[in-house]
């Protein structure tokens, strides 16, 4: 049976969710089952070369991203880029989680507090759902 597109989106959200602590290293990423499905990466590949392909797929989901919306504002492609890129550890890699989650307030103008950005309903998780809706969009083209 097949997945409705919402529920697709909100379980990627979840996996994407999964990333920013260890950031999108390929091993770790080749164990995201929705992530794996959705890059139609070959299996038969050895693991760090499925981990690789599926690093590629969503730096290019990201790179292709529109327009985001955050706390009911519309967030500029550009800076939806450089925010998802943050939070997911393709950007400033070296810093930890908190601090690339507080630079992307920063960028957004938001006032949420940094406390709170791992909560379910957080501009976090709208910067991922965001993203995973563009990428579920994109696989059932």
């Amino acid at each position: 049976m097949h997945e409705s597109a919402p529920a697709r989106i909100e379980r990627l959200t979840d996996e994407l969710r999964l990333i920013p602590r260890g950031g999108p290293k390929p091993l770790r990423l080749a164990t995201l089952p929705i992530l794996r499905e959705l890059s139609r990466v070959d299996c038969s590949l050895k693991v760090s070369q499925v981990g690789s392909a599926i690093h590629s797929y969503l730096l290019d989901g990201i790179n292709s991203i529109d327009v985001v919306e955050v706390e009911g504002n519309l967030v500029k492609p550009q800076t939806a880029k450089l925010c998802l890129k943050l939070i997911l550890g393709f950007k400033s890699n070296w810093m930890k989680p908190n601090e690339r989650r507080g630079r992307v307030l920063i960028i957004l103008g938001s006032r949420f507090p940094l406390s709170q950005m791992r909560r379910p309903h957080s501009p976090e998780r709208e910067l991922l759902r965001g993203l995973a809706a563009h990428l579920v969009s994109q696989s059932a083209s």
